[in-house]
């Protein structure tokens, strides 16, 4: 029997070897060769006592932080990996992680949730595939798990009186935010791009709203590079997440007569410059508008929605007007045209009304 023995570095620095071996002499010679090249080339693992935790805790702080929005770094891959990862597998040593061990997680937490149940997938699969590059360990064992099941809640949107119902009922109570309301419908406005809507962004000369900024909240940590301008100690304007959010959207001519009007008459303190404002120039946060948002629904009399269905209905009922998908695009600030359909909702009454002409078979 032909042995050849490779030294393996270490993180504390003490020896540990790897051994190829055959009953052939080539055969040997060439397996440590190839150990060799693989060693020097990084792609054999590092010899590491480093448990699930550190790894996951250093690749998210080091690793990922920086390639997401910190936004997106705090909602969803921090709790993630707090309450999912690290309790189920953060005692196991990384190397020695199995494909059993991570079905059997995915399998208790699908039993409150199938949605962070494939949310654990993803962020642990992402994890130590940087890993993997990193010549931690020498393969990605959520590779060979299949990803959870889930059925994504289907978003309702509003219907044409649905919605004209709760524009009616905004004007009708003196809702100091109707026309924020409104530009929700006629714009497809995220949140965020309407709360944030600046004076100097909305351009009545040529009847344009310019959604390149959107008013968050603060993030814990902001990574340096990340661009953001200060609003207040606790909110933030950010660029929207794509090119294709950064977008201006033309206004229509009742709507551009709303503005000319609303604007005119605006009077008050206005420290931040915002189009939509407390009456004490405060800006409104997220949480306020989803309050103020709830209890216009209520008063409404419409069954409540969140705000991000405005979204969708404004998609919806273009699509029943024949407006082309790269408009609707456009408007909506949708880099594709997968992102651009899960927007659009069936409408059921033109096909009622075709199927209507076979009534007179019921006479």
């Amino acid at each position: 029997m032909w042995i050849g023995v490779v030294e393996i570095p270490t993180e504390d620095g003490l020896r540990k070897r790897k051994t190829v071996s055959s009953k052939d002499r080539g055969k040997a010679m060439n397996k440590l060769r190839d150990l060799r090249r693989q060693v020097e080339s990084g792609r054999v693992p590092v010899a590491t006592n480093t448990t699930v935790e550190q790894w996951i805790t250093h690749w998210l702080e080091t690793i990922q932080a920086p390639r997401v929005r910190p936004n997106t770094l705090e909602s969803y891959y921090e709790p993630v990996v707090r309450i999912q990862l690290v309790p189920h597998l953060g005692h196991v040593r990384l190397d020695r992680l199995t494909p059993t061990q991570v079905r059997s997680m995915l399998t208790a937490i699908a039993q409150s949730s199938t949605r962070n149940a494939q949310k654990a997938h993803q962020v642990l699969g992402k994890a130590l595939a940087d890993a993997v590059k990193e010549g931690i360990i020498a393969r990605n064992v959520v590779d060979v798990v299949d990803k959870p099941d889930h059925v994504p809640e289907e978003v309702d949107p509003f219907t044409f009186d649905e919605a004209r119902q709760i524009i009616t009922t905004a004007f009708d109570i003196g809702d100091p935010l109707a026309t924020m309301w409104v530009t929700l419908f006629f714009t497809t406005a995220r949140q965020g791009e309407a709360i944030g809507m600046e004076l100097d962004r909305c351009d009545l000369g040529a009847g344009i709203f310019d959604f390149a900024w959107q008013l968050q909240d603060r993030p814990k940590s902001i990574r340096p590079g990340f661009e953001y301008r200060d609003c207040t100690d606790g909110l933030i304007w950010t660029r929207p997440k794509s090119k294709a959010g950064r977008r201006a959207v033309p206004m229509t001519a009742p709507v551009w007569a709303m503005m000319t009007q609303y604007i005119s008459a605006m009077s008050g303190p206005n420290p931040h410059g915002l189009m939509w404002r407390h009456a004490d120039g405060r800006p409104i946060s997220p949480h306020d508008a989803d309050n103020a948002w709830r209890a216009l629904i209520e008063r409404s009399g419409v069954r409540y929605r969140s705000m991000h269905a405005t979204r969708h209905t404004t998609n919806t009922l273009l699509n029943n007007k024949g407006v082309t998908q790269e408009t609707r695009m456009q408007v909506s600030g949708h880099s594709t045209a997968v992102a651009q359909k899960g927007y659009v909702h069936v409408d059921h009454e033109p096909a009622r009304a075709a199927l209507s002409n076979l009534n007179e078979l019921l006479n």
